[in-house]
Order: C-alpha cells, then structure tokens, then sequence
C-alpha cells in the first residue's frame, strides 16, 4: 500500500505561517467553535478526514500546510486569506493574492531557470538586464 507524499511548505509559506497560524487560532477560539467542530467544517470542505486531533496539529504549527490549506481554514472560520497576512511584517506579501502566492511557490520550487523564462516571456526590464549581462 503506497501512503500519500506529505507537501512540504514552501519558504513563502514559512513567511506567512507564525502570522497566519496565530489569527487562525484566535479566530478559532473568538468563533467559539470547536477543534472537532472545526474538524468537521474541514472534513466537509475538503474530502479528507479532520480528527480534533489533526486540527490542533494544524493550529500549532505542528504538520505541514500549504497556502490552498490557509485559504480552507480561513474561510471555514469566516475569514479570508488577506485577513491572514494583512498586518504581517512582509509587506510585499500584504499585497498579494492567494494566487499570486501560489504561483511564486511553483517560481520557488522550480528554480532560476523557469524565473529567467518567465522574466523573458514578459520581456520586463530585468530580462533586458540580465541579456545584456548587467545586474537586475
């Protein structure tokens, strides 16, 4: 029996975790709902079973969570994704989209090459930088 490969978070994703995991939590708690309420909610949204026990890993930063993951518990506690980031320290990343987010991780994950090909693909001025051979 072959078992599921656990993800990883992604820098990006470990930027925005201490921040994010503490609005969830107080989210949890000012809500009034439950960790095996909130199970439920998740279990629900998602197809995967969330045991109480699941959900306190999660709230304490104990099991791996990607961004899409941020994005379930927030809106299962009323909140959206910005509310997770939106006094964050990472300015830059205040800004962004869940998408947005998203698609630096795959950036990340895929290496220089892919972020050199999507600089020449939008042709921007460090693409033009980098052909010429100055700094970007």
């Amino acid at each position: 029996m072959s078992r599921a490969p656990v993800v990883q978070p992604s820098p990006l994703s470990s930027l925005l975790a201490e921040r994010a995991l503490e609005v969830l939590r107080r989210a949890q708690v000012a809500s009034g709902m439950s960790q095996r309420s909130l199970g439920e909610e998740l279990t629900r949204r998602t197809g995967q079973k969330w045991p109480q026990s699941r959900v306190w890993k999660l709230l304490q930063g104990k099991m791996p969570i990607t961004i899409p993951m941020y994005e379930v518990v927030a809106e299962s506690l009323g909140l959206t994704f910005r509310d997770l980031v939106a006094n964050t320290t990472e300015s830059r990343l205040r800004h962004l989209t869940p998408d947005e987010l998203r698609l630096l991780e795959l950036v990340r994950q895929r290496g220089q090459a892919t972020l050199e090909a999507l600089f020449q693909l939008l042709d921007t001025p460090q693409a033009r930088r980098r052909r010429h051979g100055l700094k970007p």
